[in-house]
């Protein structure tokens, strides 16, 4: 699932809404850890980070227990 994704969005097949950033964002934190999602939210523009983003980025933090991270980016929100 992942490869089409990042597949779709590198050859510009379709463009993503928020929405999709964020199920985006939760599928590589899955598959490719929490430091890869945290890039791949950072890389995103600003209009797509919504509160669905924070929250894909947020469950990225959680098994790791990274409660400081989770809160250095809910601040900012």
């Amino acid at each position: 699932m992942i490869q089409v994704s990042e597949w779709m969005n590198k050859n510009g097949v379709c463009i993503f809404s928020p929405t999709e950033h964020a199920v985006h964002l939760d599928l590589i934190g899955k598959v490719h850890g929490f430091s890869s999602a945290e890039s791949y939210f950072n890389s995103l523009k600003e209009q797509d980070k919504t509160e669905k983003a924070y929250g894909a980025l947020f469950n990225c933090y959680v098994p790791q227990c990274l409660i400081d991270k989770s809160l250095s980016h809910f601040s900012e929100n």
